[in-house]
């Protein structure tokens, strides 16, 4: 008994002290028809299959390979690579800005802002 409480306390402490950062690409309030929310595709080459519009991801450099939602004729998606180095508590957002209403091809990777997430506390230096 005393291994089990000795055990989950270490579990619960370590959970209080994880540090991760965030990637968001779901745009907030936008009035302009051109911006769309992002999708990870991909993070460090493992798929994302339920494409999902936030990542958490353990600080250092990663690789992402995000679409915009914007969709095509057929469906399709159009995805680039983006290289991100993630800071502890930190959230990334982005937003998808086409340039054109009908093509799904060219658009950009706009960065909205990065914010400090709620109940994180940056680790001591």
């Amino acid at each position: 008994m005393k291994h089990f409480c000795a055990l989950f306390f270490l579990c619960l402490t370590g959970c209080a002290t994880m540090q991760w950062g965030e990637f968001d690409g779901q745009r907030s309030r936008t009035s302009d028809p051109d911006v769309y929310d992002v999708l990870v595709v991909a993070a460090d080459g493992l798929a994302n299959f339920d494409k999902r519009k936030q990542q958490r991801l353990k600080p250092g450099f990663h690789l992402l390979v995000v679409a915009s939602a914007k969709k095509g004729n057929n469906g399709e998606v159009a995805s680039i690579s983006f290289p991100i180095n993630v800071k502890p508590c930190t959230r990334y957002s982005f937003v998808a800005k086409h340039r054109s209403r009908l093509d799904i091809y060219n658009w950009d990777l706009v960065p909205v802002g990065e914010t400090t997430m709620a109940g994180c506390e940056a680790p001591q230096k």
